[in-house]
């Protein structure tokens, strides 16, 4: 997981409904069972999202831990980007687990991995209409 201080883009607080579902663990790793699951976004930026993972998260195990979302690829679709009607398709990669400790930590932040300059482009100026 990365450091908090290794921020590459600007973060805005934005509340977007997002479906989570983790790409399976190729060795049916224990530790990785499935997950997929509905929440909001915390912040959005050009590099990935800050997801809740308390108040508005449904269909996630209310027994999960930690070590359910380290270094896991997730498939996201997040709604109501004005700019991307159909809603933003992204492969993301979970690098940081935030909150008041690293046992319950009220929020996951996902990467995004290789994004299409299309929907790139679209995002952004998604972005700048929230600065």
């Amino acid at each position: 997981m990365k450091p908090e201080e290794s921020r590459l883009h600007t973060r805005y607080q934005v509340s977007l409904p997002i479906d989570l579902h983790a790409v399976d663990s190729v060795d049916d790793n224990p530790k990785h069972p499935p997950l997929r699951f509905q929440s909001l976004t915390r912040d959005l930026s050009l590099g990935g999202a800050l997801v809740d993972l308390v108040a508005n998260t449904t269909g996630l195990d209310p027994q999960w831990q930690t070590t359910w979302f380290r270094d896991r690829y997730f498939w996201i679709h997040i709604k109501g980007i004005s700019t991307i009607p159909e809603g933003l398709f992204a492969k993301t990669q979970a690098v940081r687990l935030v909150g008041e400790d690293q046992t319950h930590p009220e929020a996951v932040g996902l990467e995004f991995q290789d994004l299409l300059d299309s929907i790139n482009r679209n995002l952004k100026e998604f972005l700048d209409t929230l600065s």
